[in-house]
């Protein structure tokens, strides 16, 4: 049963559900969310009919085209013979996907390749590092570099613990952005760096890192931050830098610099290509950029909003913005 979201919900500490409420209160409307968890709900404006929505996603996209986007391999795929930039790829499919689709389809099965050999070969061919991906999934989870021949192995075990399924790809040089594209328009861009703790001359790594966090959950909410493998104990001096994830996602603790005002042309027009590729109306679509020349990351067909707005009144008033734009059309 659906609830009028109110500010006496605890769900209503969600960034997310707050900046819809403010959106759909602008126009006039209201939200209804299912209370206990809010991740499912309702926009009411007038004279319209009620606009469901699920997580971050407000059913602006078709079924088919998030699927799309949502399957990192038929992404990239499909970007790549519709001439964007695109890294290139192989899929790797754990022994129990295998089992379970030999029951279905004994042909198939057997045609899938050994996941260890296939990642060797592509790895060799394509050059390291690599990165390591579940094919469907978002947020940074599951992802991981790999930077050597030796780690393949346990970063294969690691990474079917995660996912049936992972797509190992090429890594592309460059900085890490993110542009929101809304109907065919760039409505925010930022650049976005790894979480990183900086040395006091005093504290160990290990309580640096439970320090951001703290912070994090404070400013963002449900961030987990892992301490890098063998580093805990390590003193920083002071002003010393240790990057915290080789991935720069803001649910993962990620930085952000706003560049909404100051995006270069050929990035604007390659991120809203790869949405028009995919036929998305709403994405935020991940850009590596290397001597001003962009290539598609991967694109997200439910971009959520929230971590972005939290990083300043300029970014919330925006984000706010961009959902009232997406609930008028």
């Amino acid at each position: 049963m659906l609830e009028p979201l109110t500010p006496d919900l605890p769900v209503f500490r969600r960034p997310f559900l707050r900046l819809l409420h403010e959106a759909a209160s602008a126009l006039g409307g209201t939200v209804e969310v299912e209370p206990a968890f809010g991740q499912v709900g309702q926009v009411r404006l007038p004279g319209r009919p009620p606009r469901l929505f699920r997580g971050a996603a407000l059913g602006l996209n078709s079924d088919a085209a998030a699927a799309w986007a949502r399957d990192k391999d038929h992404c990239a795929r499909r970007l790549r013979a519709a001439g964007v930039a695109a890294p290139d790829g192989v899929v790797l499919s754990a022994p129990r996907f295998r089992a379970a689709l030999a029951r279905r389809n004994p042909g198939a099965a057997a045609a899938l390749p050994d996941p260890a050999t296939d990642a060797r070969r592509f790895a060799e061919e394509a050059g390291w590092p690599v990165w390591l991906k579940p094919l469907q999934g978002a947020a940074g989870e599951g992802v991981m570099r790999i930077d050597r021949a030796e780690d393949l192995e346990r970063g294969l075990e690691a990474g079917f613990g995660h996912a049936d399924q992972l797509r190992l790809e090429a890594a592309l040089p460059g900085r890490d952005l993110r542009v929101n594209v809304l109907r065919g328009a760039v409505v925010a861009a930022f650049a976005r760096r790894p979480a990183e703790v900086v040395g006091d001359g005093r504290s160990d790594v290990a309580t640096l890192t439970a320090r951001l966090q703290q912070a994090l959950r404070a400013r963002h909410g449900g961030v987990t931050l892992s301490v890098p493998e063998g580093q805990g104990p390590r003193g920083l001096a002071v002003g010393e830098c240790l990057a915290l994830s080789a991935a720069a996602n803001l649910t993962t603790g990620g930085t952000l610099e706003d560049l909404t005002d100051r995006l270069s042309q050929n990035c604007a027009a390659l991120a809203i290509r790869a949405a028009e590729v995919l036929g998305l109306e709403w994405a935020g679509v991940d850009l590596m950029v290397a001597e001003n020349r962009p290539a598609v990351l991967e694109v997200n067909a439910a971009p959520g909003l929230e971590y972005y707005a939290s990083h300043g009144p300029e970014q919330w008033a925006r984000a706010r913005g961009i959902l009232i734009r997406a609930l008028e059309g």
